[in-house]
């Protein structure tokens, strides 16, 4: 049984229907992973037509939280928590070995470019809930570290993690509603030790973050994983 009907502002309903179902899928307690989302049902219980609530899903299975399977609907995206947890284990060892490769490479004015991006979509994250362009500029500094390994095969892996590396950050920075973001000061202290050519503290702070995304995961998870 859904939670009661939400108050919607009917000016800004397609980005409130966004912001509501993506909190009901992270919570967990509404949709499980799995769960079908009855667009018909939501229709009727909030009141509101089903087009904002159509396209409000295919905003989020952008974010990989649902996906759309033809002639059958919307549904929860279902991930195996070991293997995501596993996947988080790897991508620390990953990240960590792609600056060490590669920070003699990193080109610095892009570096400051993604830096400035970073600020500018945590502000549209905060202030408007749009976690799409925070999502990207997450994604994309990421990306830049690891193609500047200059290892083929590192980024190749890479690669093939993006999907479930993208489930990943959606629910790192949905941590909760109180730490919306609070990547930012993560990838900001990163960023601003490679500029100073600090290279130890540039990886400290690496693995720290990539620490931090698999415990806040964890505290997720319905299983027992070893802690660092």
């Amino acid at each position: 049984m859904l939670q009661a009907k939400p108050s919607f502002n009917r000016d800004v309903i397609p980005q409130q229907v966004y912001t509501h179902l993506r909190k009901l899928i992270l919570d967990g307690v509404e949709f499980k992973a799995g769960d079908k989302i009855n667009i018909d049902q939501l229709s009727n219980e909030w009141q509101i037509s089903k087009t904002p609530i159509r396209e409000a899903l295919k905003n989020l299975e952008q974010t990989q939280l649902v996906k759309y399977l033809p002639r059958k609907g919307f549904f929860v995206t279902s991930l195996d928590w070991n293997e995501l947890m596993e996947m988080a284990d790897l991508r620390i060892a990953l990240e960590v070995h792609a600056l060490f490769r590669g920070y003699d490479r990193i080109d610095r004015e892009r570096l400051k470019r993604l830096r400035i991006d970073f600020i500018k979509q945590h502000q549209v994250l905060t202030a408007a809930g749009e976690a799409s362009p925070y999502l990207d500029a997450d994604e994309k500094f990421h990306t830049f570290i690891a193609h500047s390994s200059g290892n083929k095969k590192l980024i190749e892996i890479y690669t093939t993690m993006r999907g479930t590396m993208k489930y990943m950050r959606v629910r790192d920075t949905f941590h909760s509603n109180s730490e919306m973001g609070a990547t930012l000061p993560e990838h900001l202290a990163i960023i601003d030790a490679i500029l100073a050519d600090q290279r130890e503290m540039a990886l400290k702070l690496m693995q720290e973050h990539l620490i931090n995304v698999y415990e806040r995961l964890k505290s997720n998870n319905p299983h027992s994983v070893q802690s660092y």
